[in-house]
């Protein structure tokens, strides 16, 4: 399939490329979350389809006040006489997170003591909306509790995905060497396009704040970060690591 250049030629890439290609008796489902997340030129949506065969959908999902998305797409799709594909998503209600954490955590095979299950629950109360992401990262920051853990009263300043972050950073800071795993995320932020492994644990290699900081207690023949380390930040970061391949490598971001 040929690779349009900008955003405003994946309408053409779609109708006349993408969609001859379904066949009559196959269905096709478009999902394209977060489409906020899109670069401003996007937030047109000029090159979204308005029609589609009977055997393709799409769905997409965008911040409400974010870009005028939602108020150029109810003008494209004529909201008047479709309000039926406009679906409003509602924050979670403080029971429905409760439902949902005990579902989570019966498949970690984890659970909460009385006191952490009632603090979360009043933690969730206080809350005048509560985001996905926001209970999916409160959700990270309690499955590592253990039942002897001292509840952590911090946690009742987190108010948004930024704080949580933030609270998750702080905490693999401590777990992993507060250099060496700041210095990684800086290096995987910096690579736009993202970074593979390889190039990352020789850029943190080349890093002599970071060599000084894990070798602190002896110096080892080879000046080079152990490849174990990344792989331990890895695996703590792995839900929030894309990989993808440019030139047929793959690369995280």
């Amino acid at each position: 399939m040929t690779a349009y250049p900008t955003v405003s030629q994946v309408r053409d890439q779609l109708e006349l490329t993408l969609f001859p290609q379904i066949p009559d008796n196959e269905y096709l489902l478009i999902l394209l979350d977060s489409i906020d997340q899109l670069h401003s030129d996007a937030y047109d949506c000029k090159w979204l389809p308005v029609s589609f065969a009977s055997n393709i959908k799409c769905i997409l999902s965008t911040l409400p006040d974010h870009g005028n998305i939602l108020e150029n797409l109810k003008t494209i799709l004529n909201e008047n006489e479709n309000k039926n594909l406009f679906v409003h998503v509602p924050p979670f209600e403080p029971s429905t997170v409760e439902i949902v954490y005990n579902d989570w955590l019966a498949v970690k095979h984890r659970s909460l003591s009385t006191e952490q299950r009632s603090f979360i629950h009043n933690l969730m109360n206080k809350k005048h909306e509560i985001l996905p992401l926001f209970m999916k990262l409160m959700f990270d920051i309690i499955s590592y509790w253990h039942s002897y853990d001292k509840i952590d009263e911090s946690l009742n300043q987190l108010n948004d995905v930024d704080d949580c972050i933030r609270y998750l950073f702080k905490r693999l800071e401590i777990v992993h060497n507060t250099v060496l795993f700041s210095r990684a995320l800086c290096y995987m932020t910096a690579c736009r396009s993202g970074i593979s492994q390889n190039e990352l644990e020789d850029v943190l290699s080349l890093d002599d704040d970071v060599l000084k900081n894990v070798f602190q207690h002896y110096i080892p023949p080879v000046r080079r970060l152990p490849g174990i380390l990344w792989t331990r930040i890895r695996n703590d970061l792995d839900e929030y690591i894309t990989e993808k391949e440019i030139d047929d490598a793959p690369v995280i971001y």
